[in-house]
């Protein structure tokens, strides 16, 4: 059961803007702007091949970035889990669209395209792919931006913050490690609930990405 949320919040911050140029190497060639106005078309074909696969660990909880039951459908919850080392818990991100994009499903991470950003607790969850700024995520830390994934690097006190709302992902009610726990975007606040380390993974093992193309269409739930 998912709940809204009372996380905690404060004024956001402004640190330099960490964007990893990871590109799925079978990424669409036509993508657009991920601006709402443009309509890019977004290939759904699957791939295992992802050259700089990474995971999203919250260093106080030590637990990663998780697709609830690793479930490949339109509005699947995303929360916390111990690493498990299953796809549902590896990402590539595209840069054209700044998207972050589970291996195993071939769908990003977003909010609804119809979200209000003047609401604060906004569930993340599983999307196909739009190319939408719902869908588009900007990782904001300490550091230097590179120009590729290094196997073995990290990056450290990353926040995850959404283009269409410029909120960051927030493991929801904050005093909370627990598996399944919610993930959301919330305002902005640089506690330790808002706070990702980025590590690219040496491989994706073939049993890791899907083996047919997604086949619920593109949703704006």
């Amino acid at each position: 059961t998912i709940h809204p949320s009372s996380a905690e919040s404060s004024e956001p911050s402004s640190k330099p803007s960490l964007l990893p140029t990871i590109h799925p190497s079978s990424a669409p060639t036509n993508v657009g702007s991920s601006s709402p106005s443009s309509s890019p078309s977004i290939s759904t074909s699957p791939t295992n091949s992802c050259p700089f696969p990474f995971d999203m660990v919250n260093p106080r909880s030590g637990k990663v970035v998780n697709v609830d039951q690793e479930e490949c459908l339109n509005g699947t919850y995303i929360n916390i889990w111990d690493r498990l080392d299953n796809g549902g818990q590896v990402w590539c991100y595209d840069s054209a669209t700044k998207a972050i994009i589970n291996i195993k499903c071939n769908m990003a991470l977003g909010i609804p395209t119809n979200a209000n950003c003047a609401v604060s607790n906004i569930n993340l969850k599983l999307y196909s792919r739009d190319g939408s700024t719902a869908q588009g995520f900007t990782a904001v830390g300490e550091g230097t931006a590179v120009s590729e994934g290094i196997v073995g690097q990290t990056l450290e006190n990353v926040e995850i913050t959404n283009e269409k709302c410029p909120h960051s992902i927030n493991i929801e009610l904050a005093q909370s490690t627990d598996n399944g726990t919610n993930l959301i975007v919330w305002p902005t606040h640089g506690k330790w609930n808002q706070k990702w380390t980025i590590v690219y993974l040496s491989s994706v093992p073939p049993s890791l990405a899907p083996s047919v193309a997604p086949s619920v269409p593109p949703s704006n739930a």
